[in-house]
């Protein structure tokens, strides 16, 4: 990667530090600048390092991260829950559209897999969704859809270093979204909203170091 671009995600990483230590400090005001704005530098050393690539589903995951932002920004306020849903919601359609480009072999016993891993899910949070039931459906298969289709690029795609980095930036990105969930409709964790930053910047960076890999 260009230096440019790792000094911005070198320096996102230490903003989504600040906006952890924001949320445990329960300082507001920072946490509400810093937790866009880290994403925003996760999106400009995206934009700036994969701008000129040749591998079109690049372009889709550039626009993904302008979704993310959006839906960081709307995530700030818990009224504004279904807004943040719907932005990461369009975010994942479009890393799956980036992760097609790359791939679109099919292994049916990973398809199998995510289906199980689906399933259980959402079963555990049926209890507690109400109204929510439709659409956090609708989101969870979506996101697995992604998580599924890296382990299609970590099967089948070449250099097996950028898959292995995309494979684990989606785990990543599914724990994220797993603990926000539970933290909504089920009992959190303990530091719940630390593995929820922790899980969702550091997976945002591995796939822009990923995506990179396929230039």
């Amino acid at each position: 990667m260009a230096i440019l671009s790792t000094i911005l995600l070198v320096t996102a990483a230490v903003s989504g530090i600040v906006t952890i230590l924001a949320k445990e400090m329960e300082r507001d005001s920072l946490h509400s600048v810093a937790k866009p704005l880290t994403t925003f530098l996760i999106f400009l050393a995206a934009f700036l390092e994969l701008r000129s690539a040749a591998h079109p589903g690049t372009y889709f995951f550039i626009l993904a991260l302008a979704f993310c932002i959006a839906g960081d920004i709307l995530l700030l306020s818990p009224k504004r829950f279904l807004g943040g849903l719907v932005a990461f919601l369009v975010g994942h359609v479009c890393i799956i559209t980036a992760l097609v480009w790359i791939t679109s072999a099919v292994n049916l016993v990973a398809v199998s897999m995510y289906v199980v891993v689906g399933g259980a899910l959402f079963a555990y949070l049926w209890p507690n969704l109400g109204a929510m039931r439709f659409p956090v459906l609708v989101y969870v298969v979506v996101i697995l859809l992604m998580g599924w289709r890296t382990s299609e690029v970590l099967l089948y795609a070449w250099p097996r270093i950028a898959a292995a980095q995309l494979f684990v930036a989606s785990t990543l990105f599914i724990l994220s979204d797993w603990f926000l969930a539970i933290g909504k409709f089920r009992k959190p964790v303990w530091r719940n909203d630390v593995i929820v930053l922790a899980t969702y910047y550091s997976s945002l960076i591995l796939f822009t170091i990923g995506f990179a890999g396929f230039r």
